[in-house]
């Protein structure tokens, strides 16, 4: 239609298909985080794996070509791998302290953080199934390298992070994306302060929001105050 080959869209009017799994990768959960570390403690390749996924919420196919060639001045500066060739998306992200310590102790001798024991960059695909087998090791088969991207997402959502500072940490260029995540959470906030009108007889003055929104999983409720 664009350059006057056909006078309409025929895939217009097309529906989507019904997913089965609408949700799509599963999210880990800081149970399911520490269960890793446990059996991939820090100085490990897989600790470090982990903590580029988490700290970073790179893609796989970013986190394969991290490395200290990369770092100035406490920041990671990289050009995004996915949609490289229709549009340049050059990205700068702190590294935290968590990511920092991991990577002190996981030293590659290469200048790449995640090497194969050949001493070569990992593929996208060849990472993902050598961190897939990490997860099978500690019990966690319904884990994922992407999963991780997902978890940093929620926990920065439910610490009150908005749709733009989202896009600005996961690289996303719509704020569709992060509304997904930032709705999420603001539901269970909405949810809380609400929760008590459903009480009959309670007053709005009763009761204080108590619920933690750092962490994934993190449990809630609403508790009594004290009166003046």
């Amino acid at each position: 239609v664009e350059i006057g080959m056909a006078d309409a869209d025929p895939s217009r009017d097309v529906r989507y298909l019904r997913s089965n799994n609408p949700e799509g990768f599963h999210a880990w959960t800081v149970d399911e985080v520490q269960r890793f570390k446990a059996r991939h403690p820090i100085g490990t390749k897989a600790h470090t794996a982990l903590a580029l996924g988490l700290y970073t919420g790179v893609r796989r196919s970013d986190a394969v070509q991290l490395g200290r060639q990369m770092e100035r001045g406490g920041w990671l500066h990289f050009i995004e791998t996915k949609g490289r060739a229709r549009k340049r998306k050059e990205r700068e992200l702190p590294i935290l302290p968590e990511l920092r310590a991991a990577l002190d102790a996981s030293q590659s001798g290469h200048l790449n953080y995640l090497v194969t024991q050949f001493g070569k960059p990992f593929t996208p695909a060849g990472f993902g199934n050598w961190f897939r087998r990490r997860c099978n090791e500690a019990g966690l088969s319904h884990c994922s390298f992407h999963g991780l991207r997902k978890a940093g997402a929620t926990i920065a959502a439910n610490n009150g992070a908005t749709e733009w500072q989202l896009m600005a940490i996961f690289g996303w260029d719509s704020p569709k994306q992060a509304a997904l995540y930032t709705r999420q959470a603001n539901r269970r906030r909405l949810a809380n302060d609400a929760m008590h009108l459903m009480v009959e007889g309670q007053k709005q003055d009763e009761f204080v929001e108590t619920v933690p929104l750092s962490g994934v999983g993190a449990g809630g409720g609403t508790k009594k105050a004290e009166k003046a």
